[in-house]
């Protein structure tokens, strides 16, 4: 008996956090970088494409983006 008297009670506090807010937590949207000049930003994928067998990957990715800053694009959050 006793312990389901502190099961029920521990249950009733994590509901009564739940429901103040303490353990719920709100992510904000994250802000993607997006490229600048969209048309470089597809060639540098476009050559990625044909250089790695894998794309998308994470090598791909990064081999694209240091492409396209080579090309002269940048970043912007939006």
């Amino acid at each position: 008996m006793v312990a389901t008297n502190v099961h029920l009670v521990s249950c009733l506090l994590v509901i009564g956090r739940v429901r103040s807010g303490k353990m719920a937590v709100k992510k904000k949207a994250s802000k993607k970088p997006k490229p600048t000049d969209p048309a470089k930003w597809s060639r540098a994928k476009a050559k990625a494409r044909g250089k790695f067998k894998v794309y998308p990957s994470a090598y791909a990715n990064a081999w694209a983006a240091k492409e396209y800053k080579k090309m002269g694009g940048s970043w912007r959050n939006a």
